[in-house]
């Protein structure tokens, strides 16, 4: 007798009648349903159970003892105890329990399964059935949604990048002139040096240490400006070291902007605010002041450094515009960290235009913007509520006075996880 009949076998007796019902109403739902004994072995499967785990050739009966069960993941292999109809065995309740079950019939489902004790009443005693849907396209779908937010919300990095390319190049020219000038300084200055060094040696080899050579010795250490190069090539050293720290600031801040990394880790923000300010200084520094007022002993945070990186970014080119719209002489934006609750808090505050308070709650839709045609996309601050909020359970909330401008507060838990779908 098969597992199906195992169970309606001993029923038939009863009401053929009803049995048959039974039966066509279990096949007929688009859930899996099995049931085993209290030895955990199959008794009873319908028409989806077999389709999700067995095939036209291998029957589940056969597939049944040497499943392999494993977490949602597939990473790693559960342990016969852990298995929901185990556990219903053992007179608990499983729901919503997601795993990926492998069968000898080469098949691999995804399964969301929900489990019960059953009470066998001819033979008193406790089976469990099981009923479970198959989610594998849910899973891909969520994992297709996850990978294209990842895409646009690199893409947005992307474009920042752009945008801040032409500005960053000038910031790197900058320093990098004065170095060349100093180095050539340095050049001329020790070509110098050297011919009153060549003049020292040829007096000492000749072995004349007359009048004759002190005056030597004076007319080339004048001709050298000595004096002269004792002050300033110390200086001109310490402004070269100075335009390459700036230099590599830049770089570095670029390299961690720019670096695709999708794992949380504990990170310093100060250390955040400090990178993305000196990659986005050509956005501001034209119409802006910015202060800084950091905390310095900051709890570091489980965060995507990059993320919070671009969200900062995204706000402070904001105030930027803002500043710039208000035809403010010149405005300041200021950014203030500090340790709040169980976690860190940015503020960003310009003095720009403000936003009207009957469009406040819709700054964060996507796609709307109060900036002019052709000056915003209105994805900014809409990816930096998706980043704060829903990627890492946090807050970001705005207070503006129409004129006067406004201040961004982004809150990020120390313990930074994903907040659940809506």
């Amino acid at each position: 007798m098969t597992a199906n009949g195992a169970l309606f076998g001993r029923l038939t007796d009863a009401d053929d009648e009803r049995v048959e019902l039974l039966r066509s109403v279990i096949d007929c739902m688009p859930s899996g349903v099995v049931v085993v004994d209290m030895d955990g072995d199959l008794v009873l499967y319908n028409a989806a159970a077999r389709n999700a785990l067995a095939s036209r050739f291998v029957p589940l009966e056969v597939c049944w003892p040497d499943r392999e069960v494993f977490d949602i993941e597939g990473t790693r292999r559960l342990e016969p105890s852990e298995l929901p109809l185990a556990r219903a065995l053992q007179g608990e309740i499983c729901d919503d329990v997601e795993l990926t079950v492998r069968t000898k019939a080469n098949k691999t489902a995804m399964l969301r399964v929900n489990a019960r004790p059953m009470l066998q009443i001819a033979r008193g005693t406790l089976w469990a059935v099981a009923v479970f849907q198959d989610i594998g396209e849910e899973i891909d779908a969520a994992r297709h949604q996850r990978e294209l937010e990842r895409q646009l919300a690199q893409a947005q990095k992307m474009e920042s990048l752009g945008q801040l390319a032409s500005g960053i190049a000038h910031e790197i020219n900058t320093p990098t002139q004065y170095i060349s000038d100093n180095v050539r300084f340095l050049s001329d200055a020790f070509e110098a040096m050297a011919r009153y060094q060549g003049e020292v040696a040829a007096v000492v080899a000749d072995g004349a240490v007359e009048a004759e050579a002190a005056e030597r010795l004076d007319g080339a250490r004048e001709d050298a400006e000595l004096e002269f190069y004792a002050e300033e090539v110390p200086a001109a050293i310490r402004q070269s070291l100075e335009g390459l720290d700036r230099v590599a600031s830049i770089v570095r801040a670029m390299k961690e902007y720019a670096h695709p990394c999708d794992t949380k880790e504990p990170t310093d923000l100060d250390h955040v605010v400090k990178t993305t300010v000196a990659m986005s200084k050509n956005e501001y520094k034209y119409v802006a002041d910015l202060e800084l007022e950091l905390a310095g002993d900051l709890p570091k945070v489980a965060c995507v450094a990059g993320e919070i990186s671009q969200v900062l970014l995204n706000l402070v080119v904001n105030a930027a515009h803002a500043i710039a719209e208000a035809g403010r002489e010149r405005g300041v934006i200021r950014i203030r960290t500090s340790a709040v609750d169980d976690g860190v808090q940015l503020e960003v505050t310009d003095n720009g235009v403000g936003v009207p308070e009957h469009l406040s709650e819709r700054i964060f839709d996507p796609f709307f913007t109060t900036k002019a045609v052709g000056k915003g996309t209105g994805q900014g601050l809409a990816l930096a509520f998706d980043v704060v909020v829903r990627k890492h359970g946090g807050r970001l909330d705005v207070r503006s006075t129409q004129g006067e401008g406004s201040t961004f507060t982004v809150f990020v838990p120390r313990n930074a996880r994903e907040a659940p779908a809506a």
